[in-house]
């Protein structure tokens, strides 16, 4: 055991590079600050560590910022651990902005606790209150 031969000095290196790229998503960051969301890779790695949908917050915060609304990870992330559906509150928000109607973030999330299809109620009551459009 003097020298450590260069076969297990690479697959010690090959196992520590999974094992980073396993708590910190560098694609999933990747994909965030090309689509303009400011979130930094130590918030991907302590989301990672808190057990959280790190994937799902991440698409529901490039969905916001392409539909102009100012969702935070903080939000999405404390829905999602308390078991929300990300893509339902986001999609549901998107929905009632194009149709004109103020859909704050706890309002959003409430409805979805409740089982609601935010998207779908939001179309309903578009059809039933054209005005809204």
């Amino acid at each position: 055991m003097e020298h450590f031969s260069p076969v297990i000095i690479g697959l010690l290196a090959l196992i520590a590079i999974f094992i980073f790229l396993y708590f910190v998503p560098v694609g999933t960051w990747f994909a965030a600050i090309l689509s303009g969301v400011k979130i930094t890779l130590l918030e991907l790695f302590l989301m990672r560590l808190r057990k959280s949908p790190v994937t799902e917050i991440v698409n529901g915060l490039i969905l916001s910022a392409k539909a102009d609304l100012i969702l935070s990870r903080k939000q999405l992330e404390s829905h999602a651990k308390a078991g929300g559906n990300i893509l339902n509150v986001v999609m549901g928000m998107i929905s009632a902005k194009k149709a004109g109607i103020n859909l704050p973030f706890e309002k959003a999330a409430a409805l979805d606790f409740r089982g609601i299809k935010i998207s779908e109620e939001i179309k309903n009551e578009s059809k039933l209150n054209p005005s809204h459009e």
